[in-house]
């Protein structure tokens, strides 16, 4: 006959298999539950089946998860020491003057890294990697001052990227064919522009040739103005240059206009400040529709008896065309 106690004895290890596996019930990703069930494998291997004491009456096993987190630890340690940090970074595109890029860095193995990004030398933007194994890191930039610019991207002050970001000035800086409109102190000429984020301006470009070789030693003027209600408004900093600063053929004429610009809609007015004239270059878009809506003329009057001249209104252009300009953020 078998007592009662071997009958409980059996019955105890039977409830308590050499082997058991521990399955969660949480909300837990799928790729999660493979790096979960990857590391039990991992403890399989090194430490066999995991056995504990003998289950209490009520079948539920008691489990000691000594041996079991210290695998865990050694695994994670193995995986995390064989990863090596690495960086891929998209550059932005090239843009205008005053708009914004984004340059991105998609950062591998590289938790709690300090990240860094420098435009000409000068830091634009940091962040931290956050934990885990992959993280892409957008960093926006102000596209700012216009020309070549070098780009470099650091990781806890080392060097992971370095490259270059073309900007253009603002404005329409073509000067095909051969077309040219007047400017005078009786005949203005303005031309609209935006500014998508703020810009310290240094200067004002246009494509000007003056008419004869003799002059009278007036001024060529430029003025940036606000827009009021599609319209030029009121002058936010000016700039001139003697009439001898253009010359007899086309070519640049470059006037310093130092000014910090807000986000807007601006003009640059051009115009003279005595009796002699100039040309400004313009590409022709369609002779048969109206002048656009950021281009305009003035056209003042003069009183014959004093000599002076008085402003009227700011009307649009004959027909669709183009000034050649540029607004600058170069010296």
């Amino acid at each position: 006959m078998v007592s009662k106690k071997k009958k409980q004895r059996r019955r105890e290890n039977k409830a308590n298999p050499d082997c058991f596996i521990i399955l969660s019930n949480g909300n837990i990703s799928g790729e999660f539950m493979k790096k979960i069930l990857l590391i039990l494998l991992t403890v399989v291997l090194l430490f066999g089946c995991i056995g504990g004491p003998s289950a209490p009456s009520n079948g539920t096993p008691q489990i000691n998860l000594t041996n079991v987190t210290q695998a865990i630890n050694e695994t994670v340690t193995t995986v995390t020491q064989g990863c090596s940090p690495s960086y891929s970074v998209t550059p932005p595109n090239s843009a205008k003057l005053s708009s914004s890029g984004t340059l991105a860095v998609t950062a591998k193995c590289a938790s709690k890294k300090t990240v860094k990004v420098l435009l000409n030398g000068a830091e634009v933007g940091s962040t931290t990697v956050p934990e885990g194994d992959s993280a892409v890191l957008n960093f926006n930039l102000i596209s700012s001052p216009d020309g070549e610019n070098s780009l470099e991207v650091t990781a806890d002050g080392s060097q992971v990227f370095s490259g270059k970001w073309d900007i253009s000035p603002l404005g329409y800086s073509s000067t095909a064919g051969s077309d040219n409109d007047m400017i005078s102190i009786g005949r203005w000429k303005a031309v609209a522009f935006e500014v998508s984020n703020p810009v310290a301006v240094k200067k004002a470009g246009a494509y000007l040739m003056r008419l004869t070789s003799m002059t009278y030693g007036s001024n060529m003027v430029v003025d940036i103005r606000s827009d009021s209600s599609g319209k030029p408004g009121d002058v936010v900093a000016t700039s001139s240059l003697p009439i001898n600063a253009s010359t007899l053929t086309p070519n640049w004429v470059y006037f310093p206009i130092a000014t910090q610009l807000q986000k807007g809609r601006y003009w640059l007015v051009l115009r003279d400040d005595g009796k002699d004239e100039y040309n400004i270059r313009y590409i022709t878009v369609d002779k048969l529709k109206p002048g656009n809506p950021n281009h305009m003329k003035m056209d003042l009057t003069k009183n014959e008896d004093t000599g002076v001249w008085s402003e009227t209104q700011w009307t649009p252009l004959a027909y669709d065309r183009d000034y050649s300009f540029v607004i600058s953020a170069r010296d």
